[in-house]
């Protein structure tokens, strides 16, 4: 309604906006106006939430091919921490938002925190520079930071708008290991950064956005599609072993002329 009572402005959008910028900002409009809305008015471990440790473990010995999707994004509930045994949604954006607020909520599992370190230590180890000035290691010490503790011996922006909101400083967490020196298989460390880590926004953005989304939500930008007089047909194979369909002249124009098995071609009367 607000786009048609201002014909100018509308004018203004599409004379300056190229074509995906005009998709986003109709995406964006479904996002304020749907499922934001859609998702927010769902509750956290009755109608969704994620496969906690001892329920993906169950899930994954009943179905060692559970899909990525079960695993690591949001599912339906059928009631209070009682998840279904093998429904998804379909919807992809409210995939999306559920996933991100079952994260929020919930915090990272053992098996995700450790999962996304290990992702964070091997892009490292692909960056150029000292360790200590290597992006990953620079994220990482930012995150700790933002999480109430310090790494030493990484510097950061003293400049950064974020940064400057971050808490203080906790005594347990004032002298956390650089992202190089971790070990997850140190129980010390991990009692420490677990913790610490398994809910702060910055690094559930990160695992999300960069490794959970990718794995989980693929497509396709062309889609390959024939009738089926195209697959019954020379186009598509070279060789066919049989054709399924109701008997007639419509079969593809290599099979023709088609040929009735005696007794079974019937007269209506």
């Amino acid at each position: 309604n607000t786009v048609a009572a201002a014909p100018a402005a509308l004018s203004a959008i599409e004379s300056s906006l190229s074509d995906r910028q005009m998709k986003m900002l109709n995406l964006t409009n479904t996002w304020l106006q749907t499922f934001i809305p859609h998702v927010l008015s769902k509750i956290d471990r009755v109608g969704y939430g994620l496969l906690d440790t001892e329920q993906l473990a169950a899930a994954l010995r009943k179905d060692p091919g559970m899909p990525k999707s079960r695993r690591l994004c949001a599912v339906p509930f059928m009631g209070k921490d009682v998840p279904t045994t093998a429904s998804e949604f379909s919807h992809p954006d409210v995939v999306l938002g559920l996933t991100i607020l079952a994260y929020r909520y919930e915090g990272m599992r053992e098996s995700d925190f450790v999962t996304a370190i290990k992702a964070m230590i091997d892009q490292m180890s692909f960056q150029p520079g000292k360790y200590h000035e290597r992006k990953s290691s620079i994220e990482f010490a930012a995150w700790v930071r933002m999480a109430g503790g310090k790494v030493n011996g990484v510097p950061l922006p003293e400049d950064s708008p974020m940064l400057a909101a971050a808490p203080p400083v906790l005594k347990e967490y004032e002298d956390i290991w650089a992202l190089n020196m971790v070990d997850l298989k140190d129980q010390d460390h991990f009692k420490v950064l677990y913790p610490m880590l398994r809910k702060q926004p910055l690094f559930l953005r990160w695992y999300l956005f960069d490794f959970v989304f990718p794995i989980t939500q693929e497509y396709q930008t062309q889609k390959l599609s024939a009738s089926g007089q195209e697959i019954g047909g020379d186009l598509v194979f070279g060789r066919r072993m049989g054709f399924s369909g109701t008997p007639s002249d419509l079969i593809p124009v290599e099979f023709r002329p088609c040929q009735f098995e005696e007794g079974d071609d019937g007269k209506i009367i």
